[in-house]
C-alpha cells in the first residue's frame, strides 16, 4: 500500500472540507423541502374540504382568530397568510399573520436547548436536531439538572471511545443523572 504524499494529503483534506461545507449548505434546503412536502401532502389530503370550504358555501365564510377579534373572510384570510386554518365546530379557525408574528417572537425568547456531554465537559447550545446531525449520541432528557436540559455523548468522546474500545467512564456526577427512573431516553 502506497503512502500519499503531503500534498496528496492536502489535496485530500481540501476536497473533503469542501464537500462538509457544500452538505452543511444543502441542509437547510433539504429541511425546507421536507416541510414543504409535507404542508402539500396535508393540502392534498383535506383538498376535498377545502373546496368545498371555497365553492360549496353561498354565505361568505369567515376565520376567526384564535388569539385576537379578527374575523375577515376566507377568501381575504387566504390571501393575507393566515397560518392553520381549520373547521372547528362548524366555524373556521386560524391564526393571523400578526399573532403568528408575536408567537413567534416570543419562541425565539425560549431558553436554548443545552444539551451536555456526560464524559467530558462539552456543551452544544443548538439545537437537538442540529446536535444530532453533528454526531451527538445516547441524548437522554435532564430536565432539573445545573448543567442543561438535555445529557448526551460528544462526538469526540464517541470517537475516542471507538478508537479506544472501550466506554469513556462518564464521572460520579454523570453517572447519577443516568438512573432510568429521572430520565426519560430521547433518542
Amino acid at each position: 500500500m502506497k503512502r500519499l504524499s503531503a500534498e496528496a494529503r492536502a489535496k485530500r483534506q481540501e476536497l473533503a472540507d469542501n464537500v462538509r461545507h457544500v452538505a452543511e449548505e444543502i441542509r437547510p434546503l433539504t429541511d425546507s423541502v421536507d416541510s414543504l412536502y409535507i404542508l402539500l401532502q396535508h393540502v392534498w389530503q383535506n383538498r376535498e374540504e377545502f373546496l368545498e370550504l371555497l365553492n360549496g358555501s353561498t354565505e361568505r365564510a369567515t376565520v376567526r382568530c384564535e388569539r385576537c377579534p379578527s374575523s375577515p373572510e376566507l377568501g381575504d384570510a387566504l390571501t393575507d397568510g393566515w397560518k392553520n386554518i381549520r373547521r372547528e365546530d362548524g366555524k373556521l379557525w386560524g391564526v393571523c399573520p400578526p399573532c403568528d408574528d408575536a408567537f413567534e417572537r416570543e419562541r425565539e425568547l425560549l431558553p436554548a436547548e443545552i444539551l451536555f456531554c456526560t464524559c467530558c465537559d462539552a456543551v452544544s447550545e443548538t439545537s437537538l436536531a442540529h446536535s444530532l446531525r453533528a454526531g451527538w449520541q445516547c441524548i437522554v432528557d435532564d430536565e432539573g439538572k445545573e448543567r442543561g436540559n438535555y445529557a448526551g455523548m460528544c462526538p469526540s468522546c464517541i470517537d475516542e471511545e471507538e478508537s479506544h474500545g472501550s466506554p469513556v467512564e462518564p464521572s460520579d456526577h454523570e453517572a447519577a443523572a443516568e438512573r432510568p427512573t429521572e430520565q426519560k431516553r430521547l433518542f
